[in-house]
């Protein structure tokens, strides 16, 4: 028993130790932050202020070299094809701070997030889709290809060929503009709707294959759009067609390769791959000559319509993106639609 005393004596007075330890380093702390506090005050009383300066703003400089920033620059190459050509480089934080000069040029950027244009005559002009980040000490190149100026006049005449709804025009002119090097800039963008766009006209033309090639490369350029791949799934599920099993499995993909994404976003494209994969099911039952028999396969597409339909009308209601809207709606009639023809026919 007196073991037992003595040993929690000990215990006790051990933890007296390391309290009266843990009050004397909280008091050392405090006493530190006071004295902090009473230097600042003293400071600030003879009317000093300690606050640390806003980063000065600079002015825009046209010979492409730049003053040294405390947050450290970083060495960037700007460079172009073909050489000599105008750029113009904007800081997104604030727009005042502008870089000119002529490529090739090696120039030093504060740290930040920047927009840039390039333009040389002859030459198609083009700028920036998504922003140039400069984030550490290190050297960066920033390159572009300068497509020539005819270019952008027939992708113009191609924009304008399907605004009027001319697929026979805009075909001749699409199909006869190569490939932009550079896919990074406005241009490269321009040159990838165009391929979408050839790609509906191919379909109301009711050339099948060459739609469905063109889709399959705008694929592999623009992995990430939910577009091509939609686009793709109808084709390879109409009732010309007839290829099911590779439109059921392109929608099934589609909200695969959509990245990090809003959920907005996310969750209505998933609904048009909702509605490709009841299109798909109710064109294969369509396309059964005798429909005795295939009761299950009616019962799964009317399912999947309905499926949908609870989930276009919530978003719609909710709201979607825009690029998203007029696709979801005009789904979502046709659902209504063709449920009622299939619930006619159970």
């Amino acid at each position: 028993m007196r073991d037992s005393l003595n040993n929690a004596r000990k215990v006790s007075t051990a933890k007296a130790a390391a309290l009266k330890e843990s009050v004397l380093e909280a008091r050392k702390e405090s006493d530190s932050k006071a004295r902090e506090g009473r230097e600042r005050a003293k400071v600030l009383s003879q009317g000093k202020d300690i606050t640390p300066p806003p980063p000065t703003a600079q002015t825009p400089v046209t010979d492409g070299s730049l003053p040294v920033q405390p947050t450290g620059p970083r060495t960037i190459l700007i460079n172009s094809t073909p050489a000599g050509a105008n750029y113009r480089l904007t800081l997104k934080t604030n727009p005042s701070q502008i870089y000119e000069g002529v490529t090739p040029k090696n120039i030093k950027l504060p740290v930040g997030e920047y927009v840039w244009e390039m333009s040389k005559a002859g030459y198609t002009p083009n700028r920036s889709k998504q922003s140039l980040f400069v984030q550490a000490a290190g050297q960066e190149t920033l390159e572009v290809t300068l497509v020539p100026a005819e270019v952008g006049t027939a992708l113009a005449d191609g924009e304008d060929h399907v605004k009027r709804g001319d697929c026979t025009a805009a075909i001749n002119v699409y199909s006869g503009i190569p490939r932009p090097a550079d896919l990074s800039g406005s241009v490269g963008e321009r040159w990838l709707s165009g391929r979408l766009s050839l790609a509906q006209c191919y379909r109301d033309k009711k050339s099948y294959d060459k739609a469905i090639e063109t889709l399959q490369a705008l694929i592999v350029d623009r992995p990430a759009q939910w577009g091509p791949r939609y686009q793709l799934g109808t084709i390879q599920c109409e009732l010309q067609v007839k290829d099911f099993s590779s439109g059921k499995k392109t929608f099934r993909e589609l909200t695969s390769y959509l990245g990090n994404v809003a959920s907005q976003r996310k969750q209505s494209v998933q609904a048009l791959a909702d509605y490709g994969a009841a299109l798909c099911l109710s064109h294969e039952y369509d396309a059964k000559p005798n429909k005795r028999g295939w009761e299950m396969l009616r019962d799964q597409a009317s399912t999947q319509y309905e499926t949908f339909l609870i989930g276009a009308r919530v978003l719609l209601q909710k709201g979607v993106p825009p690029d998203l809207k007029a696709e979801l709606q005009r789904a979502a009639e046709e659902s209504e639609a063709k449920l009622k023809s299939l619930q006619g026919n159970s």
